[in-house]
């Protein structure tokens, strides 16, 4: 078996040495990682929609998600 990026070939024995020599590891599905904390004491955002998700037309409501990704 081999894993194949940007058309060089390696084994998957090879990849999983490097990892483990420079301390890495691969994302599972089977662990929940916990990328954000809320403070708890933080004033709670306004809800501008009214939560109201229904419209009456193509186009007429747009929804989008922020996140911040801080550098390690």
């Amino acid at each position: 078996m081999s894993s194949q990026s940007r058309g060089i070939e390696v084994s998957v024995a090879t990849v999983g040495r490097v990892m483990d020599e420079l301390g890495i590891q691969g994302a599972s599905g089977r662990t929940k990682t916990i990328t954000t904390r809320p403070d708890r004491h933080a004033r709670k955002s306004d809800d501008l929609m009214k939560r109201n998700f229904s419209v009456d037309a193509i186009d007429k409501l747009w929804v989008g998600d922020l996140e911040r990704h801080e550098a390690p």
